[in-house]
């Protein structure tokens, strides 16, 4: 007999669903929807979550076979994987191997592109309704500043108040965790890099989510797929296979056309067989 789920909670392209008796793991459902600009624009693509789940699956069975501590326990269907149960942190963990992005608003005098000697990790406190705040921690009072993330920190209406364990219980207490999750994001993001440089594709950058799981833990958790990387064929920022395709057509605030929507769909389908090819 099958046994009961109910969701636990619901995002923009996926469900978190519990079995109620299992009080340690968790089902990931996949969505058929693609969003940008925090919800603002969405759309639902036929297909879309079986290869969203597919390039997860991949990626997180490259990860286990690494030996990084991940969610990932196993594929459930064509949508849906398990997951070890966990207490998710409410901070983007996002890993750049250059300077792209929401990085050039920050740091102008940065050169576009440029790489970095060493991938750098930056942090955003989950946040829609103020765009996912900028968090830089701030030693001496152990907790988070929170600044505008599309503005350079200094400037005068950069900082937006702070934020630490006390307010919600969810974010890290110590920053002993942070070095921690700055470790794996680091180490998990060069093992993407060098797969998918293998195959021809520029690892841009990444962004991660982590928790802790019942023993405290610092596990991957969420999703690692194509809406939360950049990915260039032959490093050429023209041949993107990413989300970056569909986030420049939903800012013209039109229809999508036949041929677009196409794209998008043909683009996770490439990423899912690159991906399917990393263990191989």
């Amino acid at each position: 007999m099958e046994s009961i789920k109910e969701v636990i909670a619901s995002g923009k392209t996926k469900d978190i669903l519990a079995e109620l008796d299992n009080a340690t793991e968790a089902l990931v459902r996949s969505k058929k929807a693609i969003t940008a600009g925090d919800g603002d624009s969405r759309i639902d693509m036929e297909g879309k979550d079986v290869l969203a789940t597919t390039i997860a699956v991949n990626c997180f069975r490259l990860l286990n076979a690494k030996h990084i501590p991940t969610h990932f326990l196993e594929q459930v269907d064509a949508n849906t994987f398990r997951a070890v149960r966990l207490r998710m942190m409410p901070i983007e963990v996002v890993i750049r191997d250059c300077s792209y992005g929401s990085r050039n608003k920050r740091y102008p005098h940065e050169t576009k592109g440029k790489p970095y000697a060493r991938p750098i990790v930056e942090f955003f406190y989950k946040d829609d309704t103020n765009h996912d705040p900028l968090m830089i921690w701030d030693h001496e009072r152990e907790r988070f500043s929170l600044y505008n993330a599309g503005i350079p920190a200094e400037h005068e209406n950069a900082k937006m108040g702070a934020v630490s364990w006390k307010e919600n219980p969810l974010l890290p207490k110590h920053i002993g965790d942070l070095d921690k999750i700055e470790e794996l994001a680091i180490e998990s993001f060069i093992i993407f890099r060098d797969a998918f440089a293998a195959l021809g594709v520029r690892l841009v950058d990444m962004k991660k989510e982590f928790g802790y799981d019942k023993d405290g833990v610092i596990r991957i958790g969420d999703v690692i797929d194509s809406e939360s990387s950049r990915l260039w064929i032959g490093g050429d920022e023209n041949c993107a296979i990413d989300k970056d395709y569909f986030r420049k057509i939903a800012k013209l605030k039109r229809p999508f056309t036949p041929a677009e929507l196409a794209k998008i769909l043909s683009d996770y389908a490439v990423v899912a067989h690159l991906t399917s090819l990393f263990l191989e």
